[in-house]
């Protein structure tokens, strides 16, 4: 779905967040006994500190579960699976053997974060919606 965006749209990086972000948006509504709130941060290498680990797209952090994907999302073409080695793996997050490595990931997500805030780069598109002071995840903080 968004991924359709990324790579047929024009536009800046910041205009393509908003398309995607209000895309995802309006597919969530229709759960409307979940609350969902998400924020699109981009990745910059100026930002990443080398000492985290290495942040991947392929994975979305959820209060309770692990979503991670091989080669990515865009697994089905409208009804139709997509030809493609990939698997797509939903953990919760209490296991042990997740409770030894989710810690390290979040805490590298959250130093990037961090220096996102802190550090200024000149008309760099950090993250949409864009007030940082309002960027609040339970997971990170």
């Amino acid at each position: 779905m968004a991924e359709s965006i990324l790579t047929k749209e024009k536009g800046t990086d910041k205009e393509r967040a908003i398309k995607i972000h209000s895309l995802l948006k309006s597919h969530f509504v229709k759960y409307k006994h979940l609350k969902i709130k998400f924020t699109i941060l981009k990745f910059d290498q100026y930002f990443n500190s080398g000492k985290q680990p290495k942040i991947h797209d392929r994975h979305i952090y959820t209060n309770y579960f692990t979503v991670k994907c091989g080669i990515g999302f865009d697994l089905f073409n409208k009804t139709k699976r997509k030809v493609g080695d990939s698997e797509v793996s939903i953990r919760f997050n209490f296991q042990p053997r997740q409770m030894k490595t989710l810690p390290v990931k979040l805490n590298g997500l959250k130093v990037y974060v961090n220096n996102m805030k802190n550090m200024n780069k000149m008309d760099v598109f950090k993250m949409y919606p864009e007030d940082m002071g309002k960027f609040d995840c339970p997971l990170l903080n």
